[in-house]
């Protein structure tokens, strides 16, 4: 009875095992294919962040090309996408200790 007790729970296990895998996506799987939102200061870290995460990740930059990061103000829609991102890549640019409070303030949650 012994070694065919453990034969019938090897081959019940990999049975489980295997109608498992072939079973519907699980929430987590799902999850992994939605791209993470995440935000970042300036256009050149957009690019680094987009090479990096490739299509795991949406990339929002706050400083467009043409703005004086001395005197950035976000946008509304900017504030509204920060607001759902889960990540904040800071890189030392002022913008980012003058702003710190209101985009924390913004979404709590958000990684920086």
């Amino acid at each position: 009875m012994g070694k065919n007790f453990q034969l019938t729970a090897i081959a019940l296990t990999m049975t489980i095992a295997s109608l498992t895998a072939c079973s519907s996506p699980s929430v987590k799987e799902e999850e992994a294919k939605t791209p993470l939102q995440v935000t970042v200061s300036i256009v050149p870290q957009e690019y680094f962040v987009k090479r990096i995460g490739g299509d795991r990740v949406s990339v929002n930059a706050m400083i467009q090309p043409g703005t004086d990061p001395h005197t950035y103000e976000p946008k509304p829609e900017q504030l509204k996408t920060t607001a759902q991102s889960q990540a904040y890549f800071k890189i030392g640019v002022s913008l980012e200790d003058a702003w710190k409070d209101r985009l924390n303030s913004v979404n709590q949650q958000m990684l920086i």
